[in-house]
């Protein structure tokens, strides 16, 4: 017993002169953690007073609405800021130019509310389609811009209007066509062209191919309907045969042709 006593004292020695050191690296880091986040926080203070102190120093971008018009188109020798206007690619309501409208409906299929209608009529002295019913819902609308982007003619374009205030949804539907404007398009639609006329030496040849047409009608007219041949029957077959059978027995009958042969007498034969 008193060897293994002997043994276990210096290892526990040791470990108690390890303790001390551990302890001391376990405040060290923590120290340096503190210290680090006290840097940390003062450096993403620094950065973020150098975008806010100029501020300071600068005109308010304070704008009194609706005293100023934010919707005065933008000048460069405008002294205001940029920002106290509404920008050209704002997406405010919705605005179709029925003039230039062809009625192809590519809006119509693209938008994903369903949010516009467009109807068109055809006329045959009308090249296309004039332009008859066009209706948006603003109070569906998304202002995605996909009706904008696919517009072929460009018509239909975006506002930089953002005021419209109304105490009822059913205001935000609007229509673009009423009767009058379908028929003020019609009157300005573009016509098809009319076929042009022959000249008069090709009108006096249709005159005549006609007449002689007219004449090679009557003559046909005039001339006896055809008769049908009878059709071929047992009977008629059986008469042919007789005929036939006749004129054969009437040749048999006749006078034989070539020289006729004489028989000699039996003496001469023998002698």
């Amino acid at each position: 017993m008193t060897a293994e006593i002997d043994i276990i004292e210096p290892q526990e020695k040791e470990m108690d002169e390890e303790k001390p050191s551990l302890a001391l690296v376990n405040v060290a880091r923590k120290v340096y953690a503190y210290f680090a986040n006290i840097w940390e926080a003062l450096y993403t203070l620094a950065v973020g007073l150098s975008v806010t102190v100029p501020t300071f120093f600068k005109k308010p971008y304070t704008v009194l609405y609706p005293e100023v018009d934010l919707l005065k188109p933008w000048d460069e020798n405008n002294p205001e800021p940029l920002s106290h206007q509404v920008s050209e690619r704002y997406r405010g309501f919705l605005f179709n130019q029925i003039e230039q409208c062809t009625s192809c409906g590519s809006c119509r299929t693209i938008c994903p509310v369903d949010a516009i209608e467009v109807e068109g009529q055809k006329y045959p002295e009308v090249k296309g389609l004039v332009l008859k019913h066009f209706t948006i819902d603003y109070a569906l609308c998304i202002y995605c811009g996909l009706c904008v982007e696919t517009c072929p003619a460009g018509c239909l374009t975006f506002q930089r209007a953002f005021e419209n205030p109304v105490d009822d949804l059913a205001k935000l539907y609007r229509v673009f066509v009423t009767e009058e404007d379908h028929k003020a398009l019609l009157e300005k639609a573009p016509r098809k062209a009319a076929k042009p006329e022959p000249p008069a030496s090709d009108k006096k040849e249709e005159k005549e191919t006609e007449t002689t047409k007219g004449t090679g009608a009557a003559k046909k007219a005039d001339k006896p309907a055809s008769t049908t041949k009878p059709e071929k029957t047992a009977a008629n077959s059986l008469k042919e045969l007789e005929k036939l059978m006749k004129t054969e027995t009437k040749k048999g009958d006749g006078p034989q042709s070539g020289p006729e042969k004489t028989e000699k007498p039996q003496s001469e034969e023998q002698s």
